[in-house]
């Protein structure tokens, strides 16, 4: 995604991701209790669900190896100049400096500043709300209809 998209645009794509991550999670109790519904003496569900799950998942990566391309250059869908911009764009919105030396002392200067401590805060606290809503969303909703069994 870095290579077809600039820094601006990928902060948007990425939660776009993530957040299909959460859609994926909230719709896989239900698939998985459809699965389950199958009966086959020699093949339990748990084991349909793993290959069911794992044939889309080598089916989609090998549709996306084929048609997925690696560089804007080499993509199948843009034309020559649509491949120009795409690269344009990239070296733009790239580094301002060009085969500058490797500096350690500069690698960690940012760990002087607020916003990194700020921002480990947030690295090592979201995946807190993000585990906890796919693993107990179910059990909410169960007990809130043992609750209110309308």
């Amino acid at each position: 995604m870095t290579l077809f998209y600039t820094r601006g645009e990928l902060g948007f794509r990425l939660a776009i991701f993530f957040g299909s991550a959460l859609l994926a999670a909230a719709f896989s109790g239900l698939i998985s209790y459809g699965v389950f519904q199958i009966n086959n003496p020699h093949v339990q569900g748990w084991k349909w669900l793993f290959i069911i799950e794992g044939a889309l998942t080598v089916l989609v990566a090998a549709v996306a190896f084929v048609y997925l391309p690696g560089t804007p250059e080499n993509a199948w869908f843009l034309n020559a100049e649509e491949k120009k911009a795409a690269k344009a764009r990239s070296l733009r919105d790239g580094s301002k400096t060009v085969e500058s030396e490797f500096s350690l002392k500069q690698a960690f200067a940012t760990w002087k500043g607020w916003k990194f401590y700020l921002w480990c805060i947030i690295c090592f606290t979201y995946p807190v709300a993000f585990s906890t809503t796919s693993n107990f969303l179910p059990q909410v909703s169960i007990f809130c209809r043992l609750l209110y069994p309308d």
